[in-house]
């Protein structure tokens, strides 16, 4: 009886029968390809190989026309518009932004082609490209993640079979803070002109403790003067408009910059650049230099951990710095930056506490011998 099954790496349904003149299985290429809509022309092809087989006949030419698939910028609408028209399964705007990025970058390294055609050769390629642009593990996580649910729905309305995205996984725990000694370094180097736009940026960021698209989302109405606070929407999670103090340094900070004469509406963050990518490319190609002649390499997400540890190294109660920072989880906070300052909380222990001699009795470990 003849059959067909799927090769690794190949895009055709194959066919197996058995030969009764070699009493072995033989093997050959439908050069059909995988969909489901295609599965009946590749049993009946099968059937018709055996048959000629059996009757010691030629197998005929075929010739059979299966339902071209779209290509994937086209079927990616096809998605959108799908999302857009189901009430419980619509996209908020920024994660149809991510997801035409993650279809962008993989249309560059891959091209774009009916979706059937792909397979794990090209996610290998994706990549690579990622690789050679330097995006960030946790940002080739996310692309790879969110073209895997894309692709997924192409196998719920039976355009494909197989999804040839895997999720890239980050090898690398997140980034430490950035450490004291080295920051003054980074700063004087973002200070030359042609970095000059990022590097208020990045002071802000520092100083606030905000991730980059809260920072741009500021507009000049979110920050009262006179009553000393700023409102920023919380990014992560539902998107809650959070009260934070408009501490002194800071409030002149912004004054120097000019912010009071904005228009109520203006954002803070966006008289250069239109957007986060700006900044980003702006960024990169400053860490690029910066590597060259130091050696090392930042990211600016680590400012955020450098101003919660800078806070609670500096005697801020921890709770307040949760607070602040706007972590929904106190396990979060002492994960990534209190557990950070390990060494420096041991010789503090070294130097203040002392348990035996102290709170117990100097001789309570003779009772052991």
């Amino acid at each position: 009886m003849a059959s067909i099954y799927k090769r690794k790496k190949s895009p055709y349904w194959w066919i197996k029968w058995y030969n009764p003149e070699t009493k072995d299985y033989d093997y050959t290429s439908s050069k059909i390809r995988i969909t489901n809509n295609n599965k009946k022309l590749a049993l009946k092809m099968a059937a018709e190989i055996e048959a000629a087989k059996t009757l010691n006949m030629l197998p005929p030419v075929y010739e059979y026309i299966y339902k071209q698939q779209p290509i994937l910028s086209i079927a990616f609408k096809t998605y959108l518009e799908y999302k857009k028209s189901r009430k419980n399964e619509k996209l908020a705007p920024s994660s149809i932004t991510n997801y035409t990025y993650s279809i962008n970058h993989f249309i560059d390294a891959c091209g774009d082609l009916p979706i059937d055609h792909y397979s794990d050769d090209h996610c290998g390629v994706f990549e690579k490209h990622l690789d050679v642009n330097e995006f960030s593990e946790h940002t080739q996580g996310i692309y790879t993640r969110q073209l895997k649910a894309i692709f997924n729905w192409f196998i719920k309305k039976d355009m494909i079979t197989k999804n040839p995205i895997y999720v890239i996984r980050a090898r690398k725990s997140d980034p430490l803070p950035i450490p004291y000694s080295e920051m003054q370094l980074l700063f004087n180097f973002l200070s030359r002109p042609q970095y000059s736009h990022i590097l208020i940026f990045n002071i802000l960021l520092l100083m606030t403790g905000l991730r980059s698209n809260e920072l741009l989302n500021i507009r000049k109405k979110d920050i009262n003067f006179e009553q000393e606070y700023f409102v920023v929407t919380n990014f992560k999670g539902k998107h809650d408009n959070v009260i934070k103090p408009l501490f002194k340094e800071l409030k002149n900070l912004l004054i120097k910059l000019g912010i009071q004469k904005l228009k109520e509406n203006d954002f803070v963050m966006l008289q250069h650049y239109k957007n986060y990518s700006g900044y980003k490319s702006a960024w990169r190609r400053a860490m690029t230099q910066y590597k060259k002649e130091f050696g090392k390499h930042y990211q600016m997400k680590q400012f955020r951990k450098n101003f919660a540890t800078y806070l609670i190294d500096s005697g801020v109660d921890i709770y307040d710095v949760h607070q602040f920072v706007g972590h929904s989880d106190m396990k979060v906070l002492l994960q990534h930056y209190v557990g950070k300052n390990r060494n420096r909380v041991k010789n503090e222990i070294n130097d203040k506490v002392k348990f035996i001699g102290g709170i117990l009795p100097e001789d309570i470990l003779t009772t052991l011998n």
